[in-house]
């Protein structure tokens, strides 16, 4: 039975310039599995002196008087030293158009004790090796990231208990919020999308855009399930073409499916990312997948959600349904009477919340456990390893677990 194993995935996966042979896929699983066995043992901290309130509310502030805020990258962003101010580093046009505009950012930490806040982004926590080595009690230490913690690598949350005082992010119940997209009502009604028929000029049904080919979601294994009862295209880097449009797919490409699979990576509370509004804009219908509560954030029937569904067969029919159907696809587009996509803007939100004297003073007990809530995995060890060796068999097209 091994030997007929050891055939089948040398016939199915051997390359045909011979570069990677079997004992190469076989050398990458022995890896990988003695990989996941000596790492599955995580870094526990004593927290059994932790007060598990996050946040904990304190009955006093300190409260800066400086008139002008002075927020300080101590990390930076993606390697981005300006934090996405778009190029205004260091002066006050960074928050020009905001309704509360007194702020200046900087990324000097020569300027740490003349600094409101400090800005720390969990994925460049490991190119950051120091700490401030002095706090002062006015200054507010802020946690933001728009990943969920499975997408924070080599951070080690336990560590950061009692340190954070704010969390800047796509959750609804972080402190400065910050998401890929948002609704905002138009107003007035605009009549005039009752005669537009969506489906024109679409000549493709389903497709994926994807380049992350080992996501803690299988959700590849929803996409080769769907793929058996209907046509779905997938481009990007775990798909078989890669139209690019100044260093993106292009949205013409995208454009001409009717429906767009938006799939989540993780399943993390509220998380939704741009996949799903950027299918909105291209007035698509996204098929969802995610741990968000979708009614709550879209655009009333403007969306598919898989978890409606028995199973996937169940889906796909009603997906040719809607193809064939013009009418019953458009009724997923009369929101745009009513509403449009906007984009949050954390910078303003942030400024705002700076110069708010009645917001408490607060500090995270237990970021970990507070992150880690609604099942979301912080990331260890352990599930980055299970993480590729469950992505490298599905992407064989095998399904181990």
């Amino acid at each position: 039975m091994a030997m007929e194993w050891f055939g089948f995935m040398k016939r199915r996966y051997s390359r045909k310039n011979g570069r990677y042979s079997m004992k190469h896929y076989l050398l990458f699983v022995v890896v990988m599995v003695v990989g996941y066995n000596l790492l599955t043992i995580e870094d526990l901290n004593d927290t059994s002196k932790i007060n598990y309130n996050y946040p904990k509310i304190f009955p006093e502030r300190y409260v800066s008087k400086r008139e002008i805020k002075r927020i300080l990258f101590w990390t930076k962003d993606y390697g981005s030293i300006t934090w996405q101010t778009f190029g205004h580093y260091s002066i006050r046009d960074a928050f020009k158009g905001c309704a509360v505009s007194k702020c200046i950012v900087t990324a000097d930490k020569a300027l740490v004790s003349e600094s409101d806040a400090l800005l720390f982004h969990p994925p460049d926590f490991i190119t950051t090796f120091s700490l401030p080595s002095v706090r002062f009690p006015e200054q507010i230490y802020i946690y933001a990231s728009m990943e969920p913690p499975p997408n924070h690598y080599l951070m080690n949350l336990r560590k950061y208990s009692n340190f954070f005082n704010w969390t800047l992010g796509y959750r609804s119940d972080m402190d400065i919020l910050h998401t890929y997209g948002h609704l905002k009502k138009l107003p007035s009604v605009n009549k005039s999308v009752e005669q537009i028929d969506f489906s024109k000029h679409k000549t493709h049904k389903v497709v994926w855009a994807v380049g992350n080919c080992y996501p803690y979601s299988p959700r590849q294994l929803t996409a080769q399930e769907l793929s058996k009862y209907i046509d779905v295209d997938v481009i990007g880097h775990c798909g078989k073409t890669y139209p690019k449009c100044s260093g993106v797919i292009c949205p013409e490409v995208l454009g001409k499916y009717k429906f767009y699979l938006s799939f989540e990576n993780s399943l993390c509370k509220d998380y939704v990312t741009e996949k799903f509004w950027n299918a909105l804009v291209r007035e698509q219908i996204p098929i969802v997948r995610g741990g968000a509560d979708y009614t709550k954030i879209a655009p009333p029937n403007s969306f598919i959600n898989v978890l409606d569904f028995p199973n996937i067969k169940k889906l796909a029919e009603y997906i040719h349904y809607l193809d064939k159907n013009h009418t019953a696809y458009n009724e997923y587009f009369k929101w745009r009477s009513h509403f449009e996509i906007g984009y949050t803007d954390w910078r303003c939100e942030l400024c705002k919340a700076l110069h708010d004297t009645s917001r408490p003073a607060q500090m995270y007990t237990d970021l970990y456990r507070w992150m880690s809530e609604e099942n979301c995995p912080v990331w260890s060890f352990s599930n980055q390893i299970s993480r590729y060796v469950n992505g490298f068999f599905i992407n064989m097209g095998i399904k181990w677990f």
